[in-house]
């Protein structure tokens, strides 16, 4: 076999696979993992609003379900670096938006996506700002910057609607809304 051009194309993960036996169980079982430590926090969930009820959310590509998603950032947990630290990072890299937010407020580390095949913890964070507004980054992305290719500013309304009409569907999304609902930070 001769190469005739010779490209990166992708990267690749190395995710753990494992496979077992429960004795209790009439079934076999199998998970999958970034880390050999299943109960760690591997990413940050993070839910921003400001004191006007908006709340930014992202437009980005997901190749698992060849569409694009409406969700709110998210993304693995860097090494030596805080939960707090890893949402505000992601946050501002994602959207743009380079402020500070007033408050920022861990709700979870426990959040699992999949507790059945894919494990791993998250946490979900909060961003308070007080005016989201006043940023310039609502608009229409390449694409170049993590497969986003929008960022948006909707009300906790809009946001509701979106859900309700399957425009928004994605699980991390629906649940950070779900969990900051039951907590009444919304």
């Amino acid at each position: 076999m001769k190469v005739v051009q010779k490209q990166k194309k992708c990267n690749v993960w190395l995710w753990k696979l494992y496979a077992l036996k429960l004795n209790n169980k009439k079934w076999d079982y199998a998970m999958v993992s970034k880390t050999w430590n299943i109960a760690q926090v591997e990413g940050t969930i993070t839910f921003a609003i400001d004191s006007f009820w908006n709340t930014v959310l992202i437009k980005t590509y997901r190749h698992a379900i060849d569409k694009y998603s409406i969700e709110c950032v998210r993304w693995t947990l860097e090494p030596n670096i805080y939960v707090e630290e890893n949402a505000l990072k992601e946050f501002q890299e994602e959207t743009g938006i380079k402020k500070q937010p007033l408050k920022i407020t861990v709700l979870s580390n426990n959040y699992s996506a999949d507790g059945g095949i894919i494990w791993g913890l998250n946490s979900i964070v909060l961003l308070e700002f007080d005016n989201l507004e006043t940023c310039s980054v609502y608009w229409k992305q390449d694409g170049r910057n993590e497969g986003i290719v929008d960022v948006m500013l909707v009300s906790l309304e809009e946001l509701e609607q979106m859900i309700k009409t399957g425009e928004v569907f994605d699980g991390f999304t629906i649940s950070t809304y779900g969990l900051l609902k039951a907590y009444g930070y919304i």
